[in-house]
């Protein structure tokens, strides 16, 4: 699957214990998934390296958060 997509966000999970933040990402993954919506950020994938979990979605340079 190819996206047309040149910059992209790195969310990385950590600070949580092994049991919950493999539950908080998988959650996250869960959800992020299946929502597609002009006003949500596209969700591209994962990254699972070593003991680094990352969410990879669309990069949004210019977002006010409210």
């Amino acid at each position: 699957m190819f996206f047309d997509i040149k910059d992209v966000a790195i969310k990385k999970v950590f600070n949580l214990s092994d049991y919950n933040r493999d539950q908080y990402f998988t959650r996250e993954v869960e959800i992020l998934s299946s929502v597609q919506h002009s006003y949500i950020l596209k969700f591209l994938g994962t990254s699972l390296h070593e003991d680094e979990l990352c969410l990879i979605t669309e990069l949004i340079k210019v977002c006010f958060l409210f």
